[in-house]
């Protein structure tokens, strides 16, 4: 199991009840198969995450943030025991069930709200209660509707009122090898003494207090990989394009041919210099036959030397020019991804002129934003975990300018290419529920 791999559905028609012998219990019915089995309230909600949609990490990172102590190895073998049971549904076996729902649909709600629910959870899961009420409370005073803090302060009066027994180990709990832990009564306190206008002004100050309380919170940020400076690719000579050997964003290896000049000018020298030559030649032949005569003055045998030298000269100079075929290729001097080629045939290029760039994507720079109010809060040495082209990403970040982050990827596999854009979180100081208003 990989943490981009999407986990299955939780099936959406089996029956979910609480335990009325046993809190902190559900018992999960297949009525159409007859068979039950029975969830700690932490699976459940772990099994509520599984939607079809969200990702192994996606699951690990909320079960954390609702502090259930879940690795991947434990969520692979609760995936398992729930495919076992017949429980799970992959994406080619989703079915509309209509009506028939296990869980009622949730309202979207404010985030700071979720905050404020999430915190609660974790405080009852902790057997915190008074402190999961505050929250609870708090949410009320936001929101004094709201089902579902309102079902969770029940339950909390409820186990508070009666310490429950040791519950009988669910199935898929015993497959783990865990152990559930009976709670302690609360102590009865001298509230009850307090009268009802003393119960408002305190709940006004708690209220307040919550307000106050630092809260840890993500920020949503995009991800755009880009690919480093690269390796510079400049013409050798001045030349004319005549045609391209590649293309923006094909991998070449070292040596590989960019771009093919026109040999035209090539040619025109060949054939200047054939011509040149035969003249010279032609030259030095009558002059060394004047040369060779009996009582040849001495310029006359100077001049033959002369003609000589220049045909060897041109000699030379032509067998370079037929042997120089490579001054008329551009070849890329390193492997990697060609950027920027400019060889648009009949493209005028000076000597030296920059012709390409061969960039190495195995090691990808990492630009993250996030919104602009939210830029202060982004410090290098957080992490942003991110899902590109369906893949999870984890990068540091290095530094911050001008309010975009920066790190590095390692892309051995070429797995990612330049350009590629993703959507994650990076997760920031906490910050209390008041002062996010400002």
């Amino acid at each position: 199991m990989m943490l981009g791999d999407k986990l299955p559905r939780f099936r959406g028609d089996l029956k979910v009840e609480p335990k009325t012998d046993s809190k902190g219990l559900f018992e999960v019915t297949d009525i159409s198969a007859g068979k039950h089995f029975t969830l700690y309230d932490f699976e459940l909600s772990m099994a509520r995450m599984m939607d079809g949609k969200r990702t192994v990490q996606q699951v690990l990172e909320s079960s954390t943030r609702l502090a259930i102590p879940v690795t991947l190895e434990g969520l692979e073998k609760f995936v398992r025991q729930l495919r076992a049971y017949g429980f799970v549904e992959d994406g080619s076996e989703l079915t509309n069930i209509g009506a028939a729902q296990s869980f009622e649909p949730r309202e979207e709600w404010d985030p700071a709200l979720r905050d404020l629910f999430t915190s609660a959870l974790v405080k009852l899961r902790q057997n915190r209660f008074a402190e999961a009420r505050e929250y609870l409370e708090a949410m009320l005073a936001v929101d004094k509707d709201n089902a579902e803090a309102q079902k969770v302060i029940a339950e909390i009066a409820e186990r508070e009122k009666n310490a429950p027994a040791a519950a009988q180990q669910p199935p898929l709990a015993q497959a783990r090898g865990e152990t559930q832990v009976a709670e302690r009564p609360a102590k009865p306190g001298p509230l009850a003494k307090v009268p009802g206008w003393g119960f408002a002004v305190a709940g006004g100050v708690l209220a307040l207090v919550v307000l106050l309380i630092p809260l840890p919170r993500s920020l949503a940020a995009s991800v755009v990989l880009e690919a480093g400076p690269g390796a510079p690719v400049t013409a050798p000579r001045d030349a004319v394009v005549k045609e391209p050997g590649t293309a923006d964003g094909k991998w070449v290896d070292s040596g590989a041919t960019l771009v093919k000049l026109d040999t035209a000018e090539r040619e025109a020298t060949l054939k200047k210099l054939e011509t040149e030559l035969a003249d010279e030649t032609n030259k030095l032949a009558i002059a060394q036959k004047l040369a060779k005569k009996k009582k040849a003055k001495a310029a006359v045998i100077d001049r033959a030397r002369e003609l000589q030298a220049r045909v060897d000269a041109h000699r030379a100079e032509l067998e370079k020019v037929r042997l120089d075929t490579a001054s008329w290729l551009i070849t890329s001097n390193v492997a990697g991804l060609v950027s920027e080629l400019k060889a648009v045939p009949g493209t005028k290029l000076a000597a030296g002129e920059a012709v390409a760039r061969i960039v190495d994507p195995r090691m990808l720079k990492v630009t993250v934003t996030v919104e602009a109010k939210a830029s202060a809060a982004v410090q290098a040495g957080q992490r942003v975990v991110a899902t590109v082209n369906g893949h999870a990403v984890d990068v540091e970040l290095k530094s911050i300018e001008g309010g975009v982050a920066k790190g590095e990827l390692p892309n051995p596999d070429r797995v990612f290419a330049p350009g590629d854009r993703g959507s994650g979180a990076i997760k920031v100081g906490a910050k209390s529920l008041l002062g996010r208003l400002f």
